[in-house]
């Protein structure tokens, strides 16, 4: 990590703390920007995995539900097996905890893996791909003094 004006080690651009031209930053915005800056890259750096994401389904019209069209995501994908609590206070056990670097539905899909190695049937109805799982949870923590900048942990 370099030195900025600051003298805070940091990856990150401190120019944009919200100071006047010709005003250095003070010690603490300059440390902020650091720390979301840092955190952010982190997770952009760990998640080097590729899976495909289906919206939540909505209703079609017709009585019954169509999934969005898939996209391939970023992701951090641990398989593990731990107790989580749903948006209804229910006690669930998730699969897997996945870091990813965008927002997701929770009651959408996710799959590991690439979207060409789907096919066209796979590609409309993630219910009949091996190995896609129904989102369950999705936890949106927000950085230190950010309200557009999230940590994101989906939990299957």
């Amino acid at each position: 990590m370099g030195a900025n004006s600051s003298g805070v080690g940091c990856d990150g651009d401190v120019k944009n703390v919200g100071v006047k031209k010709g005003h250095k930053p003070n010690w603490w915005q300059a440390a902020d920007v650091c720390i979301m800056s840092g955190i952010l890259s982190f997770i952009k750096r760990v998640c080097v995995q590729r899976a495909v994401y289906w919206g939540a389904p909505e209703a079609d019209g017709f009585g019954g539900y169509s999934f969005s069209e898939p996209k391939e995501v970023s992701v951090r994908w641990d398989d593990k097996t731990e107790r989580v609590t749903d948006s209804n206070g229910n006690e669930i056990v998730s699969r897997a905890e996945i870091m990813v670097t965008e927002d997701v539905d929770e009651g959408g899909c996710l799959y590991l893996g690439e979207l060409d190695s789907l096919s066209e049937g796979e590609k409309a109805n993630p219910q009949s791909v091996e190995g896609a799982f129904l989102i369950k949870r999705v936890d949106r923590s927000p950085l230190y003094r950010s309200t557009n900048k999230f940590v994101r942990t989906v939990y299957l």
